[in-house]
């Protein structure tokens, strides 16, 4: 690695948007900024910090611009003044050679990585400076490393405090990581720092499963037609409008009589949909189809398989005494609660309900989810040479479209942080889906869109293969955020594991009962150490299969698949995991 030989850290400002605050005694992730950017610099020869006197390791050299706060420039040349007076008093006889690192103690996640990345950059280019870029294009004053010499002399001639003006004009910028460069200036800058600080836990998919239960917040509650409700939650139970049936009806074709027989069959047959224009006299019969209301008089219907007709005589007997009437309200009476609230609203539920009446009920939901395929190297036919199709959306649409939510495809979305900020802010989503971005890369802008939404992230991965690296996020007033993994397989795996519990938590709903099954070679499937998300298809006899080879960058794993299989660590044998169908 190519460290700067030298490093210069200003740590005297104080933050005067944050109340005077010391700033380089703030902590982030446990560690002083102060101290992020020693360990930073760890690899140079001699390192001066400029500020306030501090209890340092005595091998750091401390000196104080004079007069104190009156600026980097001041500060920089005074740390460079305490390197010359240390060298000269050791007899050094380069005084100007080597590589000077400056920074501000104000940057929580710079590494001593990073810092080397600028100096082969700036070695490279033969530039006298390389200085931090962040993804928007804005230097980086405070985070650069410079020709020593070159420094001297713009100090020389430099003419006033700021940093802005000691810049030559051959200098270049390095694109670094935003978290890696981003600095703090306000309170909202340490929020976010120390947000970024917290070391993600790769949570196991029922731990995952178990924090998105507790932190995610039902919908609000609405009014919809039952047309409308397919694929909600039912926020109140479902109370019958109306009995049913909702009148004295035949259950199968036969006669309604009246009394007690024989019967003289007379008068036009009963048709469903239709009532009798007469009232049915004692002694008479009359023709009846199923589901045909009763004519008044009439006692019972008899179905035709149980009764004897005299076609001369149109006399009808019957040596069977039971009744094939529906009665009114004999499967349930108006104000009955026919289904719990909390049950999903599917086919059959909308059924029920225009079958007792109801035309409008109160729900959560249904979901309505926006899909978002991101990154550059996405094209839609993939002519530009270095880009491939997106593959991964439709599939991961469709996936949750089953699930019950309206499901629509944003647009595409380039690797820029603005585009993904916008994204996140869709105001009629529930649900945001992103596949790609989940990463930690310069061109990977969706947690720092998440900061800048004020999002509040609950799953920073999860400890599963295919689909694990996903973040799951919440914004106060808005939509979740899900972030998917950028390979299809990944995204689709993902997706498969995550929607069932959010969907169920945003609905309300009782959370649905896992589906358990076998599957073939299992002890080959199983990881030691982690889960896996296998694309399974039914064997014929009781067991499922899933393929022992299982690439990410397409879908062919997919193929006939009936859905996942959720398999544990070390899973063996006969061991039943769960389904995801």
């Amino acid at each position: 690695m190519a460290d700067p030989t030298f490093a210069i850290i200003l740590a005297g400002g104080r933050g005067s948007r944050m109340g005077g605050i010391d700033k380089p005694t703030l902590r982030v992730g446990g560690r002083r900024l102060l101290d992020v950017a020693l360990e930073a610099v760890s690899g140079a020869t001699r390192v001066v910090v400029v500020g306030p006197p501090r209890d340092l390791d005595p091998t750091i050299l401390q000196t104080r611009e004079e007069p104190a706060g009156s600026g980097p420039a001041v500060a920089v040349a005074a740390g460079l003044a305490a390197l010359d007076a240390f060298r000269s008093s050791t007899g050094c006889p380069h005084a100007t050679d080597g590589e000077v690192a400056v920074l501000a103690a104000d940057v929580p996640s710079l590494t001593a990585a990073a810092l080397a990345d600028l100096s082969r950059a700036r070695r490279g280019a033969a530039a006298p400076a390389a200085f931090a870029l962040d993804s928007t294009g804005q230097m980086q004053y405070l985070v650069g490393v410079w020709d020593m010499a070159t420094l001297r002399e713009s100090l020389a001639g430099a003419s006033g405090p700021a940093m802005r003006a000691l810049i030559p004009t051959d200098s270049i910028g390095v694109v670094l990581p935003d978290e890696v460069v981003a600095d703090v200036d306000t309170d909202a800058d340490l929020d976010r720092a120390r947000r970024r600080a917290a070391a993600p836990v790769r949570l196991t998919p029922p731990q995952a499963a178990a924090v998105l239960s507790a932190e995610l917040a039902g919908l609000p509650v609405v009014r919809r037609r039952i047309a409308d409700a397919l694929g909600a939650g039912l926020a109140t139970g479902l109370v019958a409008a109306q009995p049913f049936p909702s009148f004295d009806a035949s259950a199968m074709d036969g006669y309604a009589v009246a009394g007690g027989g024989p019967w003289l069959v007379s008068g036009d047959a009963v048709a469903a949909g239709s009532h009798a224009r007469s009232a049915l006299r004692t002694g008479f019969a009359a023709r009846i189809a199923t589901g045909a209301m009763l004519p008044t008089g009439a006692d019972r219907v008899i179905r035709d398989e149980e009764i004897t007709l005299d076609d001369e005589t149109h006399c009808l007997t019957s040596t069977f005494d039971r009744d094939d009437t529906r009665r009114r309200g004999s499967e349930w009476n108006r104000g009955d609660e026919l289904i719990a609230a909390r049950t999903r609203v599917d086919d059959a539920v909308v059924s029920v309900a225009r079958s007792a009446g109801v035309a409008e009920v109160d729900v959560r939901g249904p979901l309505r989810v926006v899909v978002h395929s991101t990154g550059d190297e996405i094209a839609d036919d993939a002519a530009r040479a270095g880009t491939i199709v997106d593959t991964a959306s439709d599939a991961v649409g469709n996936l949750v479209r089953r699930n019950g939510a309206h499901v629509a495809h944003g647009e595409h979305l380039g690797d820029r942080r603005e585009a993904f900020v916008a994204a996140l802010g869709a105001p009629d989503a529930d649900v945001v889906v992103l596949i790609g971005a989940t990463g930690r890369g310069v061109a990977d802008h969706l947690r720092d869109a998440l900061d800048d939404v004020g999002a509040r992230i609950l799953v920073d991965g999860i400890d599963m293969r295919p689909g694990g690296s996903l973040v799951v996020a919440a914004v106060s007033g808005g939509p979740v955020i899900v972030g998917l993994g950028g390979n299809p397989l990944a995204a689709v795996a993902g997706i498969a594991l995550l929607i069932p519990v959010i969907t169920d938590t945003l609905l309300a709903v009782q959370p649905r009962p896992g589906v358990l099954g076998g599957v073939e070679d299992l002890d080959a499937l199983a990881r030691p150490d982690g889960w896996r998300m296998a694309p399974v298809t039914p064997t014929g006899h009781g067991l499922w299969r899933a393929p022992h080879s299982m690439p990410t960058a397409h879908l062919n794993a997919l193929v006939s698949a009936r859905g996942f299989a959720l398999i544990p660590p070390r899973a063996h044998g006969a061991d039943l995991v769960e389904l995801y169908l």
